[in-house]
């Protein structure tokens, strides 16, 4: 059976996906759906062949794509099932592009979602398992859909968007995540241009423990810092990378913490609450700094504490 090559761009980087005799023509479809919004060029280095299936592994595919040396790489996928292999691509597209862009972003381990009018970011930061694909099926509901993995800001605050496959757990934890693609879940699609607008902590706790309307905090600087550099990826390749880093955090206004309880829909609530401004101007996050007005996160009932996420009085 031949099967053609699904072309896929990552945060500037073009890959090529050449699929193995298991991966029937229906499962080829469903991978073309989910990545079409990182739909990319042809790669321009030969995909080379798959491994041939084995009786533990029969599932694989073969990556390929050239450096920004021009240097071609190759990678082999196997799994022992379609979804392990889906997942096992959305993991090593991902840290591919980040690995061949360090040092060029600030990657924050985040979803964003975005303004549909303004391009307006929201980077929602968090570990991995503790609520970003959640949290942005819910709120891309409302606003663009930028990425449920990776915020990647450019020195100006630009963003590379990144609206890969959700990665969605199935009942049991020990199952690869579903990919499933934000068309299918009917998730909006942001503006070209995108920018930082600020940055925010999920803080997601049980039901019995959390407040029943979603709360929102500013963050000390220090406490920031603690909590965003483990969330980076290859920050420390970035010239003065801690400096940076405060830049950015004074650029958005300072670092929030949202603390809501399960199920996310309670972040819902967001939509209501968020006054989305333009950006005046754009920093320069990287380098020397130069002071920026820049966009701010805000309530849109200011006679009231910045500090909760009340739905408006009816």
């Amino acid at each position: 059976m031949w099967h053609e090559v699904l072309n896929i761009e990552v945060l500037g980087t073009h890959f090529g996906v050449s699929w193995g005799h298991a991966v029937s023509a229906q499962q080829q479809a469903i991978m073309r759906a989910a990545w079409k919004r990182c739909a990319g060029r042809p790669a321009t280095v030969l995909t080379p062949a798959p491994h041939p299936p084995t009786g533990r592994l029969p599932f694989s595919a073969s990556v390929a794509y050239r450096t920004k040396s021009r240097i071609p790489v190759t990678f082999q996928l196997q799994a022992e099932t379609f979804e392990g292999l889906a997942e096992n691509l959305t993991s090593q597209l991902t840290l591919a592009a980040i690995l061949e862009h360090a040092g060029q972003f600030t990657m924050l381990h985040a979803c964003g979602v975005a303004d549909p009018q303004t391009g307006a970011v929201v980077a929602l930061v968090a570990k991995s398992g503790t609520g970003k694909t959640t949290a942005s099926s819910v709120l891309a509901a409302a606003y663009g859909y930028v990425t449920d993995e990776t915020v990647a800001i450019l020195p100006d605050g630009s963003i590379v968007a990144y609206p890969k496959p959700l990665s969605i757990k199935q009942p049991n934890p020990e199952a690869p995540k579903f990919q499933v693609g934000p068309d299918e879940l009917g998730l909006l699609t942001a503006p070209e241009e995108l920018f930082v607008q600020s940055i925010v902590l999920l803080d997601r706790v049980a039901a019995a423990d959390g407040p029943v309307s979603p709360v929102l905090q500013r963050v000390l600087l220090a406490d920031a810092l603690l909590a965003l550099i483990p969330e980076t990826s290859s920050q420390s390749k970035i010239e003065q990378p801690l400096q940076s880093l405060c830049r950015l955090i004074d650029h958005v206004g300072g670092v929030w913490k949202v603390t809501y309880r399960r199920p996310s829909n309670s972040l819902r609530r967001w939509h209501r609450s968020l006054k989305w401004r333009t950006a005046l101007a754009r920093p320069r996050l990287h380098g020397p700094p130069r002071r920026s007005p820049g966009p701010r996160l805000q309530c849109n009932r200011p006679e009231r504490s910045a500090n909760a996420f009340d739905a408006p009085s009816r």
